[in-house]
């Protein structure tokens, strides 16, 4: 049977990372498998809110430990003119996304109430969640659009944005350029 884990989690990037942290605040036991954080994946720059980067505070995560210097309140934005505008945005900090996960993963690393399989799993459902050697009472799946803990996965339909512009709840053909502005209250 193996062991038995309170949760598991399956994926081990940002969200998986941190869901497994805030899983060790209530669970006994949580185990977290799959994909670990690399070094020789692609930068991606990440813009964190303020609120976020208070939380992992909380998990241990510092932000000067993810490079976090300072917030930016303002963002500049292009998208029907060649001058850029400027426009006042909730406070976020840029952050290497390789840094932040190996950050999160170094923070699971002090917990002693958590294990991490380097293993890939399919999960199967009855009554509660297994792989090899592990059996798990809730599982949290972090692994995006895989979705490997789903039973049946439902493509998405082809997005109308692509063709289509929404005005005064008509629709006319997007210009070969589509024309879309980020506002305060949406886009």
């Amino acid at each position: 049977m193996g062991r038995v884990f309170d949760v598991a989690v399956i994926g081990a990037g940002v969200a998986g990372l941190a869901g497994a942290l805030a899983a060790s605040r209530t669970a006994r036991t949580v185990l977290v498998t799959e994909k670990l954080p690399s070094a020789d994946e692609v930068r991606r720059i990440d813009a964190i809110p303020a609120r976020t980067l208070a939380l992992l505070s909380e998990f241990g995560v510092r932000p000067h430990a993810i490079g976090v210097d300072g917030l930016h309140s303002e963002r500049v934005v292009s998208w029907e003119h060649a001058t850029p505008s400027r426009q006042l945005a909730p406070p976020t900090a840029h952050v290497e996304r390789p840094r932040l996960e190996l950050a999160l993963f170094e923070a699971l690393l002090r917990r002693r109430d958590v294990d991490i399989v380097l293993s890939r799993v399919t999960p199967r459902w009855d009554g509660v969640f297994a792989g090899d050697g592990w059996r798990a009472v809730r599982l949290i799946d972090a692994t995006g659009r895989a979705a490997v803990s789903a039973e049946t996965v439902v493509r998405a339909t082809p997005s109308w944005g692509s063709r289509f512009f929404l005005t005064d709840r008509a629709t006319i053909p997007a210009s070969p350029a589509l024309r879309i502005a980020a506002l305060q209250d949406g886009y």
